[in-house]
């Protein structure tokens, strides 16, 4: 009885683990989502009310979701305080915020901090193709984490009670 008991966790501690690689999947689809919502209401705030940057980050950082505005809280805070960095620099020193607190991938992450080079020009033209361009690798990024997710959803639950059955075969 206690072995088919043991069997039965491990089976379960399989299925945990895929159901975890499923889980943070769907978190990175959810923070690219309210990442594209952060970024609509900031363009609002730097192209057509002619927000500062700074403003315009703490105003618009609760948009980003729990995970991502302290991000955007801390550099709009660095902005402010004038230390004699570049926009760039402390965004990408910030960006540490995002890599601990989010499921984001490296390379979004890499998007993320290429937006923030691109919004420490002073042309409002240059702000404004970065915006637009992030915007676009959003969408890129939020369209293949979907179809990943699809795709590999079954997937993962499948292999945990596959990786399941073979453990237990092994110790039987």
């Amino acid at each position: 009885m206690v072995k088919w008991i043991g069997y039965l966790l491990i089976l379960a501690a399989c299925f945990g683990i895929s159901e975890q690689a499923v889980k943070r999947l769907k978190d990175r689809r959810e923070t690219l989502k309210k990442l594209k919502v952060w970024l609509s209401h900031f363009r609002g705030k730097v192209l057509y009310e002619n927000a500062t940057l700074e403003e315009a980050l703490r105003e618009s950082a609760a948009k980003a979701g729990a995970e991502c505005a302290p991000f955007f809280l801390a550099v709009a805070e660095a902005l402010e305080e004038r230390s004699g960095m570049r926009l760039s620099e402390i965004w990408e020193k910030k960006s540490e915020y995002l890599r601990k607190s989010t499921a984001l991938s490296g390379e979004e992450l890499g998007e993320i901090n290429r937006f923030g080079a691109g919004l420490g020009e002073l042309d409002v033209k240059v702000q404004e193709r970065a915006i637009l361009r992030y915007d676009d690798e959003l969408t890129v990024a939020l369209n293949g984490v979907t179809g990943e997710l699809e795709k590999k959803e079954r997937l993962y639950r499948s292999l945990g009670v596959l990786a399941g059955c073979f453990i237990i075969i092994v110790l039987w």
